[in-house]
């Protein structure tokens, strides 16, 4: 079972009793996303409690679906982004 705990500056999710977790993370590309390469985007961070985009690359990317109106879910092996292409 999968428990979503939030905290300031992200969100984690647990599964079950293990202890390895995903992070959620938001972010901005102008490139489509392609299974077995990297991605370069901007990732919204919170600094000091402000709104911020930092610059990414992610490792390579495990899966990427499309959800709608140039959004993608792409995961990694430690992230899960939800990605707005444009």
């Amino acid at each position: 079972m999968e428990k979503i705990v939030h905290y300031n500056g992200g969100t984690h999710n647990y599964y079950g009793g293990s202890k390895s977790m995903t992070k959620v993370c938001v972010a901005a590309t102008n490139s489509i996303p392609v299974v077995g390469e990297k991605c370069s985007m901007y990732k919204l961070e919170f600094v000091n409690g402000q709104p911020s985009l930092m610059e990414w690359l992610t490792s390579t990317l495990e899966t990427v679906s499309y959800m709608g109106n140039n959004v993608y879910t792409v995961t990694t092996c430690n992230y899960i982004y939800i990605v707005q292409v444009g």
